[in-house]
């Protein structure tokens, strides 16, 4: 029996701090999207930066992103923003859930393929809060201002893809050391 095996380096994995602080950025990053919904020309459609995030994480590192993050980060923001009637948690968590399923592989996928799932994320989305809007309100929503959202959020991705998968990459790099 060698002794040298009980005094190697124990090798423990805990993604219990990686999800924390993971969670705790969402949660800011959903108040700057908050933050920006005060400016004119954002008022009613802001964009969805916070949902591009949680698409990136949720699709290529589900492991710094559970689900019980996620219903967390979500409820917090609606709790925090008085925005309960959107439904916002349930569709994100519909959206991600359909797309997670759909997407096979994501690594080996190129990038127009990986921006489709997004769209179609981000369609599945704003569906469910539109109808969740207009069944709580008993209203029409202004299509123009979802179109908007959907427009700039759809431009912006590949920019948030960049910054969040070489975010992700540096961070897994520095913990594997």
């Amino acid at each position: 029996m060698s002794y040298s095996a009980y005094f190697q380096k124990a090798k423990l994995t805990s993604y219990f701090s990686m999800q924390f602080m993971v969670a705790v950025s969402l949660f800011f990053l959903g108040l700057f999207e908050g933050a920006l919904s005060l400016l004119e020309i954002f008022y009613i459609s802001t964009p969805l930066l916070s949902f591009a995030v949680y698409f990136t994480l949720f699709v290529f590192y589900p492991v710094a992103l559970p689900v019980l993050s996620l219903v967390i980060v979500t409820v917090l923001l609606d709790v925090f923003f008085s925005s309960l009637d959107h439904s916002q948690t349930f569709a994100i968590l519909v959206s991600l859930l359909i797309v997670r399923g759909a997407v096979s592989f994501p690594e080996q996928r190129d990038f127009m393929e990986i921006w489709q799932s997004f769209i179609v994320a981000l369609v599945i989305l704003l569906g469910l809060q539109s109808v969740g809007y207009m069944i709580w309100h008993m209203s029409f929503i202004n299509f123009q201002s979802v179109m908007f959202q959907f427009g700039v959020t759809v431009l912006l991705y590949p920019f948030l893809h960049a910054i969040v998968r070489q975010a992700a990459d540096l961070l897994t790099h520095i913990s594997q050391r």
